[in-house]
């Protein structure tokens, strides 16, 4: 499934981050609470997903398609 999906499923763990660091972490930290607003929203996700979804998956895709090594 990972090795057929790897951008989807890139895009998605995105997405989950993007919202586990929103919801949980940042409430639960001591930092400053600033506005939240839908283009800073997309921009953080577009920029997880390309910066963390999409590499992850891609290099499982790799590993588990037995081409890594």
């Amino acid at each position: 499934m990972i090795t057929k999906n790897w951008i989807a499923l890139g895009v998605i763990y995105g997405i989950v981050v993007w919202a586990g660091m929103n919801l949980v972490v940042v409430p639960l930290s001591n930092t400053p609470k600033g506005p939240l607003t839908l283009n800073g929203s997309l921009i953080a996700v577009f920029v997880l997903i390309i910066c963390i979804g999409l590499p992850i998956s891609y290099f499982a895709k790799k590993y588990y398609s037995n081409n890594y090594l």
